[in-house]
């Protein structure tokens, strides 16, 4: 069998409030080929023209800042990455990282121009415009320097589409309001790091592993400020591959298929007691425990591709 290619991937997660402080979630649609039903942030797959001239140009940090930022010997390829992540936040949640010419930050105050952006938007999901042709039009710079990096996931070799996803935390801008596409995402909601965990444990929505062990993360921090500083030097170069044993998430002392954990009420209870567990689990000593605040981050991106500590509930769906 084949291994499936890794893609660039970017995502996103919106803040709002102090403390507590809360992030957007949007879930993706029961018909996806990815994570169906799942609750995630903003995101999706780098695009060709993400790493267009045209776009550069519309961008508030370089090539070569934008390098050094992610840790990466390629800035055309770092900028990419952090240009799909302004793209993909406005596509499936309708928040434009951007400023005007005169370097206020992009605001929907005005009814006729939060319209406009609306239609805007529907356009560039159908497939009708582009992005830079967007920004061109309204002579915009994407706000890219207030982008921090949080976490980065590599999708395991058994999966039949696989991502290399540099996930992103920004405050949402003040003026926009955040809300779901409507078709590859069908809602959205602002929760708490903490009540987003403690949901997933209730069996009251389904986390995507990566979502659910940033959360269990973040929710050890007490403001949205230590949330977007906890990260704050960049990550070290790293090879696209996986660890070995990344081709299942281990937990509770034996490996499940590295999908969607997703909770049944009537199997609420889990297979021990440990105090890491969301679901009340054990969690087994192989795993890599979750980063307490502060860990360097060359220490965070091999681990989450490679184990998930969270345990699910004793009964995993096929």
């Amino acid at each position: 069998m084949s291994i499936a290619p890794v893609r660039d991937a970017a995502t996103v997660l919106l803040l709002r409030g102090e403390a507590p402080f809360e992030v957007f979630l949007v879930k993706r649609t029961s018909k996806a080929a990815f994570m169906a039903n799942a609750m995630v942030f903003p995101g999706g797959r780098v695009d060709a023209e993400d790493a267009s001239d045209a776009l550069a140009a519309r961008c508030d940090v370089d090539r070569a800042e934008a390098a050094t930022r992610l840790g990466m010997d390629d800035g055309a390829v770092a900028l990419a990455l952090l240009v799909a992540a302004a793209r993909e936040t406005f596509e499936e949640a309708g928040v434009l990282l951007a400023r005007r010419r005169d370097g206020t930050p992009l605001a929907f105050d005005d009814p006729a121009e939060a319209a406009h952006f609306g239609a805007q938007r529907d356009a560039l999901n159908a497939g009708t415009l582009r992005f830079g042709a967007l920004l061109h039009a309204a002579d915009l710079t994407l706000a890219l320097d207030a982008l921090r990096f949080q976490s980065r996931w590599i999708t395991p070799p058994i999966e039949s589409r696989r991502f290399d996803a540099r996930f992103f935390a920004v405050r949402a801008p003040a003026g926009q309001r955040p809300l779901h596409e409507g078709s590859e995402t069908v809602a959205s909601t602002w929760l708490s790091p903490a009540a987003a965990v403690s949901a997933y444990g209730a069996g009251e929505v389904e986390l995507a592993p990566p979502t659910l062990r940033i959360l269990m993360e973040l929710a050890a921090l007490r403001t949205a400020e230590a949330a977007l500083a906890h990260r704050a030097a960049p990550p070290p170069p790293t090879s696209p591959s996986p660890p070995a044993r990344a081709t299942s998430f281990t937990c509770c002392c034996r490996a499940i298929r590295p999908t969607i954990h997703r909770a049944r009420r009537a199997t609420a209870s889990s297979c021990g007691a440990g105090a890491g567990c969301p679901r009340g689990g054990a969690t087994d000593s192989a795993s890599a425990p979750v980063p307490p605040p502060g860990t360097p981050p060359g220490t965070a991106p091999a681990a989450p591709s490679a184990s998930l500590s969270p345990c699910p509930p004793a009964r995993i769906p096929p």
